[in-house]
């Protein structure tokens, strides 16, 4: 009986299959994990307030030809005359003074919230005592013996070629 290249393969890689051992849970390796969230509320609120501003002392002149006046207000005041040569003289003077007036300011208020998280979770391997099932059992056993079966087929399928090396060396 005669076995091709292509069947020793197959059954070589069914009997690496057969034969492996692997773990089903995977050691935990340890994980960190670190956020920080900030959030900023922007609050405004207008509030009105008085401000005080200065009003410098200001002179006007005029000459006129017509009647006597006086005119006078709270920044101001004014005087007007005839003179002898039938002209209007009127002078306006601006009273030196703080004024004040209301106006709107604007208020900001910015809150900001930190928020952080910060989970640690850390997990060590475990290892759990346990019997071995009978398939994983089997393919401890197996293994040595299919090793052996695979070797075996192929000093068998070359062993025209293995005896030549053998006896060239010997020589």
């Amino acid at each position: 009986m005669r076995f091709s290249f292509h069947t020793y393969l197959i059954i070589a890689v069914l009997s690496a299959v057969l034969s492996s051992c692997g773990t089903q849970r995977q050691a935990v390796s340890t994980v960190y994990r670190d956020s920080v969230q900030v959030q900023v509320q922007t609050k405004i609120e207008w509030r009105t307030d008085t401000v005080f501003f200065e009003i410098p002392a200001q002179t006007a002149q005029r000459e006129t030809r017509d009647s006597v006046s006086h005119l006078e207000n709270d920044i101001a005041f004014s005087d007007a005359r005839v003179n002898a040569d039938g002209s209007l003289f009127h002078s306006l003077n601006i009273k030196k003074q703080k004024k004040q007036k209301e106006v709107s300011t604007p208020i900001i208020y910015k809150d900001s919230v930190r928020t952080e998280y910060e989970y640690i979770e850390v997990k060590e391997p475990q290892y759990i005592e346990k019997e071995l099932s009978k398939a994983q059992r089997f393919k401890l056993r197996a293994f040595p013996f299919l090793l052996l079966a695979i070797a075996a087929m192929l000093c068998y399928r070359y062993r025209k070629n293995i005896i030549s090396i053998i006896l060239r060396l010997i020589k």
